[in-house]
């Protein structure tokens, strides 16, 4: 039986017999939501050069399904019965949107933060719109009960402090009195200062999240969690990283500018930030003091309205490689492949309808998000590429779905899963 593997949110975790090893500690800054957050770093760190692989496995979005990727990884060989990282020589990759539409999502990333500190270099995370929303503010898809894991983070006077910036917001003062205190706990649900406090840039995963890079290529295999088209593709991997993660931090680091100087309310939501900074500008901004540096912020601000990070063709969004008919993704995905120096692009975000992973174009393009998080009725698996031979992996046994032998994989019943069904870590 695999045994229960912990991670606390103090930076050690915790497995049979109460051994522990250290993860990477990040000190949560005792501030407020409602001061200006502060930015451990003013750019995108550089990243070392990944080390070689024998075998490769990905997976795809996750959305809080812990217990799928468990399942996943010990069916791929890629942990011990106990839980933790046992294979030297694999690399894994997870191409993003671990968060959001399931209740264990903190659970998974900090079982994701172990294994990256467990192995040396192999396990490789990159980050997906569901992320970037988390990181800043657009929280559309956190359920309750993920709000919830965070209410240990969550202390009495920061929930009356973001209380009191409620009564202050132009929703509460739009309200009947009596109905200000229901609405708050309504949109405010228990853990959701915790959350914010988390994914601030200084916070345990927030500080993490912008450690991680948007595009990733292992030996001849590009993995990017929604899509590459060719305009951002001619702008080279290591600068598309370079450029995503740079706006969110810009985002991030203008909203405060405009947080502290009264033009942006504390709590405004991500989708009104824009709209409302446009309309403090066209209004001159005077009655708010602002004086010309933070007009000149308000307007760079907008400019990230047309970020890399929220446009629809932008690395975390674009469904191209998941939708377009395959005529005319051909010639276009061929040339991407040339100038990147690749043979095959594998993403997520886009769910497959059959739970299955999709070959596209002979396979210079995977598609391998099945639906593994428990909104979608928890279908894990994974993408194995070994000896020029290309797996999908399921619970139940695995597809060749490309290399010398996939013409004959139909013929031969899918692989026995290594261990019999049991119990997963809690």
């Amino acid at each position: 039986m695999l045994g229960r593997v912990v991670v606390d949110v103090r930076g050690r975790s915790r497995g049979p017999g109460g051994r522990s090893h250290s993860l990477r500690r990040v000190r949560f800054r005792a501030a407020s939501i409602l001061v200006p957050l502060a930015l451990a770093a003013t750019g995108v760190a550089t990243r070392a050069a990944p080390p070689p692989c024998s075998r490769i496995v990905a997976i795809g979005d996750l959305h809080g399904g812990y217990d799928s990727l468990v399942t996943i990884l010990d069916s791929a060989r890629l942990i011990s019965k106990d839980g933790r990282w046992n294979s030297p020589d694999a690399c894994l990759v997870i191409v993003g949107d671990m968060v959001d539409r399931g209740d264990r999502s903190r659970d998974l990333l900090d079982y994701v933060m172990s294994l990256q500190e467990m192995s040396t270099g192999q396990v490789h995370v990159l980050l997906g719109n569901h992320e970037v929303m988390n990181l800043v503010g657009d929280l559309r898809y956190v359920t309750p009960g993920e709000f919830g894991a965070y209410a240990d983070l969550e202390t009495p006077k920061l929930r009356r402090q973001g209380y009191q910036a409620f009564l202050r917001s132009r929703a509460a003062k739009d309200l009947p009195r009596a109905e200000r205190t229901e609405a708050f706990e309504r949109s405010f649900p228990v853990g959701w200062f915790g959350h914010r406090r988390a994914f601030a840039p200084d916070g345990r995963y927030g500080s993490w999240l912008l450690s991680l890079p948007v595009v990733l290529k292992l030996d001849s295999t590009v993995f990017v969690h929604g899509g590459i088209e060719p305009a951002v593709a001619a702008l080279g991997l290591d600068a598309v990283n370079d450029m995503t993660l740079g706006e969110v931090v810009d985002y991030l680091r203008l909203r405060d500018e405009l947080v502290a100087a009264d033009w942006l309310a504390p709590l405004v939501p991500f989708a009104a930030a824009f709209a409302v900074t446009e309309e403090r500008l066209a209004s001159g901004g005077e009655k708010n003091g602002a004086g010309g540096g933070v007009r000149e912020s308000a307007m760079r601000f907008l400019e990230l309205r047309n970020a890399l990070f929220a446009r629809a063709d932008g690395p975390l969004w674009s469904r191209k490689l998941a939708l377009d008919d395959e005529r005319a993704l051909a010639q276009p995905v061929a040339e991407m492949l040339r100038s990147l120096g690749a043979e095959r692009i594998v993403a997520g975000h886009t769910t497959q309808e059959d739970h299955r992973i999709k070959a596209r174009l002979d396979g210079r393009v995977f598609l391998i998000d099945t639906g593994a998080g428990p909104a979608y009725g928890g279908h894990p698996s994974a993408l194995e590429i070994e000896g020029g031979v290309i797996r999908a992996l399921y619970p139940d046994g695995a597809e060749v779905l490309a290399g010398e032998d996939a013409a004959a994989s139909s013929a031969h019943p899918p692989e026995s899963p290594r261990h019999e069904a049991r119990s997963l870590p809690e």
